[in-house]
């Protein structure tokens, strides 16, 4: 009878790490990594500019200066304070990417601290892809791991466990890091992670963000320079007697961390944002603008709109007092402006007008208990003003991995965004400038592409 020998899961996602730097990506791999990260870096642009962004940046007024750039400032931090400034300006306006299976918006915690890092070490362009395709694959298993939607349910969130191990994964590619020092980093982001769901009670939008991106992102920075300094540590923490996942999920499967390793590519699996808007709400925006265009409809033509959506989601963007996160304003705002962009999502006066106001009475929101909760997609039915009813099921919105979004689609999101604070030209520039990012021999050379002066 042959032996089945244990899995030692540390081990194998080291070893898996400390060869990212070196392996190529394969082709379409490369061309999502360019994406995604073009659509967090013009995500923190335009976020820098919103509540979240403001409040992290009047924060690092009072801290010592380095030699990472804050985007549209004159600021110079440390790679710390960078990713947690720049990460709470990527996750301020609601339009960074998000990976469904994992409940995680991965890109607005491993951008600012690949990028943070990058600049202090002085990395590639091609060299950042990498390290946050690796972010990617960590972070994603980790909060599939830890059971993702029942792990929310339990008030841990996701979002911030996975992003912690995501940063310091990207970081310690950034900075070299061998196998011994990845499994080290594996259980010093471990004893920094942390988030929990209170965050939902905060009708600002500042706490989620620090939660979501900022924390996550300056603890796994931190996490990978202090090993870097030369600390010591656990080798095993997802193996170990206890270990990481036994105590935070004792039903985790901790092969599922490794599984796929080098053939499945999370960031493929990512979800791109159409609409700079809350995660729950994009489908009902999708099914309203398929039935417009798919019949020929005007807005005006419109009498009632009808979305059910999962509960767990309807929990999320109903009721809500931020313009880009409510679901009923974003569904009215659509009907009377017909087109939703980043300027009229995140416009709070515009949940006072009363032309939405008006049209807000004609929309209604339905909580399913029967749709799956970890379910992105809604169903959504029109009646119009002379009898006629429509209705669409949307399963995989704009931009998901099933229903991607094209390189102009994608630019034209980055443009919405830095445009107004950019101007045409150099928007332009800067966007074809990112999208070839995997030629830049040292990203701090780009420094210049993100000064508002």
């Amino acid at each position: 009878m042959t032996e089945t020998l244990p899995v030692h899961v540390t081990a194998t996602l080291a070893a898996y790490a400390a060869n990212a730097a070196s392996v190529e990506l394969p082709a379409d791999v490369l061309a999502r990594a360019r994406f995604h990260v073009l659509d967090t870096l013009a995500s923190m642009l335009s976020g820098s500019q919103l509540a979240a962004g403001q409040a992290a940046l009047a924060y690092a007024a009072s801290l010592s200066e380095g030699a990472c750039l804050v985007p549209g400032t004159a600021l110079r931090l440390r790679p710390v304070d960078a990713a947690l400034v720049n990460g709470m300006s990527a996750h301020a306006d609601e339009t960074d990417d998000t990976h469904a299976a994992s409940l995680t918006h991965p890109g607005s915690v491993i951008v600012p601290a690949a990028w943070a890092v990058g600049e202090h070490v002085g990395a590639s362009g091609m060299q950042v892809l990498r390290a946050a395709a690796l972010g990617y694959d960590v972070c994603c298993r980790i909060g599939i791991t830890l059971g993702s939607y029942d792990f929310f349910r339990r008030g841990f969130d996701p979002h911030a466990f996975g992003g912690v191990f995501g940063a310091a994964f990207a970081a310690g590619s950034l900075l070299g890091f061998d196998a011994a020092r990845f499994r080290t980093l594996a259980s010093y982001a471990a004893q920094q992670a942390s988030g929990i769901t209170t965050w939902v009670r905060d009708t600002h939008h500042v706490e989620k963000a620090f939660d979501f991106a900022g924390m996550p992102a300056r603890n796994g920075v931190e996490a990978a320079l202090l090993v870097a300094s030369g600390m010591s540590g656990v080798a095993d923490v997802f193996d170990g007697t206890p270990n990481f996942l036994q105590v935070f999920n004792p039903q985790a499967t901790p092969a599922a961390l490794i599984e796929g390793l080098g053939a499945r590519y999370e960031i493929a699996r990512t979800t791109i944002k159409k609409w700079c808007v809350a995660t729950p709400a994009q489908a009902s925006l999708d099914g309203l603008q398929l039935l417009l265009t798919g019949h020929g409809l005007a807005p005006s033509d419109i009498a009632t709109v009808t979305a059910t959506i999962p509960a767990m989601s309807a929990r999320v963007v109903t009721g809500r007092e931020m313009p880009n996160v409510n679901v009923e304003h974003l569904v009215a705002l659509l009907l009377v402006d017909d087109r939703l962009g980043f300027a009229n999502t995140h416009d709070a006066a515009r949940m006072t007008d009363p032309a939405v106001l008006a049209a807000r009475r004609r929309v209604t929101i339905v909580p399913s208990d029967t749709m799956p909760a970890d379910s992105r997609g809604a169903h959504v039915a029109v009646e119009t003003i002379d009898g006629r009813a429509f209705a669409c099921q949307i399963d995989h919105v704009r931009g998901t991995p099933a229903n991607q979004m094209d390189t102009a689609e994608i630019a034209a999101k980055a443009s919405d965004l830095i445009t107004p604070l950019l101007g045409a030209a150099r928007a332009s520039g800067w966007i074809e400038r990112l999208l070839t990012l995997d030629t830049v021999s040292d990203i701090r050379s780009l420094a210049p592409l993100f000064s508002l002066q």
